[in-house]
């Protein structure tokens, strides 16, 4: 497996883990990911 595999897969549960960490709002936040994509990621410029 390369690094580039590994951190493919790992990225998207590591930047969830860290922004948050109770189980309902992870299960939120990965349906909400899963839902618009990365369309909303220009709200993260101001939380």
């Amino acid at each position: 497996m390369g690094l580039k595999r590994v951190w493919k897969s790992l990225g998207p549960g590591l930047v969830t883990g860290s922004s948050d960490d109770d189980p309902s709002g992870i299960a939120t936040y990965s349906q909400a990911g899963a839902g618009f994509g990365l369309n909303l990621l220009w709200t993260a410029i101001f939380t």
